[in-house]
């Protein structure tokens, strides 16, 4: 929620994901070829890469207090 909230702490890049299905210790899991080595295909997802952790920190502290007061 965070991020649709706060989307400046975070740095996102639009990539095709895809979900593993097939593969015996795999199955299940998100995969994203950075390196290029399967086909290009067009970007389906928004992935977040990084996050300003000290600030959304912050801001969880700083919204979890104001029930307080």
């Amino acid at each position: 929620m965070l991020a649709l909230t706060h989307p400046q702490l975070f740095t996102t890049v639009d990539q095709h994901v895809r979900i593993e299905t097939s593969g015996e210790l795999t199955r299940g899991m998100t995969v994203i070829d950075k390196r290029g080595l399967i086909e290009r295909l067009d970007p389906n997802c928004t992935v977040v890469w990084d996050v300003d952790a000290e600030a959304a920190f912050d801001v969880i502290v700083d919204s979890i207090g104001s029930f307080s007061n």
